[in-house]
């Protein structure tokens, strides 16, 4: 299920049981592991990686070639390489 107002670019991966709330932005090259649930209004920046059964809060930024193991609460930045959420 995709939310109303989401904008998905090419060369995404997006896998079984997906659910992406409304107003996101999934940039270029980033793969979604199956089963895992995105609030509203979050960003994913190019190459980033989301593994199985995440869920991603509400206003969410997730950096260039992040790769998120751990489900990230509402209103954080998910920065760097290896992510630790950022308030």
């Amino acid at each position: 299920m995709i939310g109303a107002g989401t904008k998905i670019s090419k060369s995404v991966h997006i896998s079984h049981n997906v659910q992406i709330g409304k107003d996101c932005l999934i940039t270029g090259c980033v793969a979604i592991a199956g089963s895992t649930r995105i609030g509203d209004n979050v960003w994913i920046s190019p190459n980033a990686t989301l593994l199985n059964k995440l869920k991603i809060g509400n206003n969410v930024f997730i950096s260039i070639g992040a790769t998120v193991t751990q489900d990230i609460e509402d209103n954080f930045q998910a920065l760097g390489r290896k992510v630790l959420p950022k308030r």
